[in-house]
């Protein structure tokens, strides 16, 4: 497509008056310096939270404009108008500079047509990276092993066009690793041969369950979980009345991807997020839907604006019986992304008093989001994004401290089960490598007088996922269910427990204490947690079930 239009404007050169042409090439060059200093500050800028150049992806939140600057602080915004204004200033100035009148131009159509011939020629040859048999592609810029170096020598219009046009069309596997046929029997053959044996958690047959969806709450923050320095005191409480999964993982890091994953047993897939897609959302299993038929109330909490990233259309498609949002909550004071954690706890609190049992209710809280701003410590005096991380942290702490001490007061207090799991994990507050799976290490956490009290205070060092979590309970509930394909059940005694973690460039397999990382571009993987991983064979695994994954989103 460059070379048609690189065409089409030298055939004007050739024929069309100097004037004439010189003015439409000024204008086109003009729009075209101003999209890539606002492509390249916006990759600046956003790389932060995004953790990759902007893509597909990045485009989809494209509809959501208004909660992406919810994520960025106001200083940002003004920096980043007036680096934009500045660079692309100094641009066309310089593009002007190098283009002044006074330079030569044939003028006789047969140099003309020669320059156009030759001009093509040369395009095309370093379009190419040369006339091998491969062109060149994103990994002709891998030269590290640090992830974001490569990144930074990535181009980034190039890569946004090529990661757009790549991703695109909904009609190919862009991870077809193996011939279809073999990977479908081999994903059958290494994961979905679930054992029946298993443990109880519950005293009775349905407990009221309350899963406390944390955002962002990386276990890097958390002290029983591993964190260097803890910011969460009354989890680490927490925890020792609580059956703890140690060794949990995010197969994403965006909460769209999270509430799919954790309400219809669906891990992330890589460019672009099945919540978006009206159209396959029907075709997703449903936690809520088969609780619903179990005789459960089913309620879902959010105090932001469930608009967001398709969330509502998502919601009433897993057919949760009520969606409760900012409007209802009414908190008194709000951040960019809605009512402050303590408000919204507060309302699902009281709100429960009203439901009959069993009831599910299910709610996400907010606060632990950039830009960390909470009504709680020094933020205002804070410069550091690690700063402002670790005090929200430490204020959805307080605000869970608080909503259990108020639930222990209820009179449906004794029949529940809570579960507390982040949404997805973060960089921060330890600035993390890219491909690091601790990255993506979150909290799993059961509690309540409901749960069996043999297995307070018990610590599970099993691998497990966030997407376990609808099959692992539907199970407790004698409801198995063969459509959470990609779910383990993590109260299972005899198979081994596995993650996926999603990249749109690879993705990352960890199964008893090992852990790989596989880069698809260049083909690349790393080891970590353990020297004793048969790398070639968790590569494998990691490929099968990606493979797997992406054929069902295309399929759905």
């Amino acid at each position: 497509m460059p070379l048609r239009y690189h065409g089409f404007f030298l055939l004007t050169y050739i024929f069309v008056q100097k004037k004439i042409w010189r003015t439409i090439i000024h204008f086109i060059n003009v729009v075209l310096i101003s999209i890539a200093s606002i492509a390249c500050l916006a990759n600046t800028i956003l790389y932060d939270y995004w953790r990759e150049p902007i893509g597909k992806r990045a485009f989809d939140f494209l509809d959501d404009k208004n909660f992406i600057l919810a994520s960025v602080s106001s200083v940002q915004i003004i920096g980043g108008l007036v680096l934009l204004i500045v660079l692309t200033t100094v641009a066309i100035r310089f593009y002007f500079f190098v283009n002044k009148k006074g330079d030569v131009e044939p003028k006789k159509y047969i140099i003309k047509t020669a320059f156009v011939f030759l001009s093509s020629f040369i395009i095309f040859y370093f379009m190419r990276g040369g006339l091998q048999t491969i062109p060149i592609n994103e990994s002709a810029s891998y030269f590290s092993d640090d992830i974001e170096l490569n990144h930074a020598a990535i181009n980034p219009c190039w890569y946004a066009g090529h990661n757009i046009l790549q991703n695109s069309s909904l009609d190919q596997n862009p991870f077809e690793y193996y011939e279809p046929v073999y990977a479908k029997k081999k994903y059958d053959e290494l994961f979905l041969q679930k054992s029946t044996a298993g443990f109880s958690l519950f005293k009775t047959p349905k407990p009221n369950i309350v899963l406390l969806l944390l955002e962002s709450m990386t276990a890097d923050v958390v002290g029983a979980f591993g964190a260097p320095v803890s910011y969460t005191p009354f989890l680490d409480s927490l925890c020792n009345y609580s059956l703890v999964y140690s060794d949990c993982y995010a197969s994403g890091f965006r909460t769209d991807q999270a509430l799919v994953s954790v309400f219809s047993g669906f891990p992330a897939t890589p460019f672009q997020s099945i919540i978006r897609h009206d159209t396959k959302l029907n075709s997703l299993p449903s936690f809520p839907f088969k609780l619903n038929k179990l005789g459960y109330h089913t309620a879902f909490y959010y105090g932001g604006d469930v608009n967001f990233s398709n969330m509502k259309s998502y919601l009433t498609h897993m057919q949760f019986n009520k969606i409760y949002t900012q409007d209802d909550v009414a908190a008194p004071t709000t951040n960019k992304w809605g009512a402050h954690d303590e408000y919204a706890l507060n309302f699902m609190c009281k709100n429960l008093n009203k439901q009959s049992s069993p009831f599910f209710a299910g709610l996400l809280t907010i606060s632990l989001h950039e830009p960390f701003d909470v009504p709680f410590g020094q933020h205002d005096t804070m410069s550091t994004s690690e700063q402002k991380f670790c005090n929200a942290a430490k204020y959805t702490d307080k605000c869970l401290q608080h909503f259990f001490a108020t639930s222990a007061l209820q009179p449906w207090f004794q029949n529940t089960v809570f579960i507390l799991v982040a949404d997805h994990g973060h960089n921060l507050p330890l600035n993390r490598h890219y491909f690091d799976i601790a990255t993506h290490h979150i909290p799993l956490i059961f509690y309540g007088n409901a749960l069996l009290d043999t297995l307070k205070g018990k610590r599970i060092t099993k691998t497990v996922a966030q997407h376990d979590i609808a099959y692992s309970m539907l199970w407790q509930l004698d409801k198995k269910d063969s459509a959470f394909v990609f779910s383990n059940n993590i109260c299972d005694t005899v198979s081994n427990g596995n993650a996926y973690v999603m990249y749109d460039v690879g993705f990352s397999y960890i199964e008893n204490n090992c852990a790989v990382s596989y880069n698809k571009i260049d083909e690349k993987n790393m080891s970590w947690k353990s020297n004793k991983c048969d790398t070639s064979e968790m590569i494998m695994k990691g490929k099968i079930f990606q493979q797997e994954l992406y054929t069902r989103f295309l399929k759905y």
